[in-house]
């Protein structure tokens, strides 16, 4: 009699063993499937990664492309400012020259009007080449309509 209820309770417990091995056994089945369904999300999650990692370098490749143009762009407008400058500075000496060889009272105005555009000229440039400095819109108006009125006077 012991012996079988040695049995008895020996088999409750397989029984109860064997029902903890199907819900281990359930339990893995469904941490398998999350895990493949993990993993399909973390390699689409690395593909869109890499996808923005190509286009970050495209947008910085993009940044410095523009950034080249455009202090060439700078030089280049400085270039044309001061061949401008040096265009006008000619035509006023060229100027000067004929009205002092003509003895023309207006020489003296024309050399008058020559330095001031050069102090103009100087003054532009030096707020030009400040880094970080930007010309208030109401000083580059006054320099320009100074510049005009005395093209006007003359």
């Amino acid at each position: 009699m012991l012996e079988e209820i040695a049995n008895f309770s020996n088999q409750k417990k397989i029984y109860k063993l064997e029902k903890d091995i199907e819900q281990c056994e359930r339990y893995i089945r469904y941490l398998e499937k999350n895990l493949v369904s993990r993993e399909d999300e973390v390699d689409q999650l690395k593909v869109e990664f890499q996808s923005i990692l190509q286009e970050l370098e495209k947008y910085k490749y993009h940044l410095e492309l523009k950034e080249e143009a455009l202090v060439a762009q700078d030089k280049r407008i400085i270039n044309l400012e001061d061949t401008v400058n040096r265009l006008k500075a000619q035509t006023y000496k060229v100027t000067a020259s004929i009205s002092d060889k003509m003895n023309d009272p207006l020489s003296e105005i024309l050399n008058r009007r020559r330095n001031l555009s050069d102090i103009f000229y100087e003054v532009r440039r030096f707020l030009d080449n400040q880094v970080g400095i930007n010309i208030p819109q109401n000083i580059e108006n006054i320099l320009n309509a100074s510049a005009g009125n005395l093209d006007e006077i003359i």
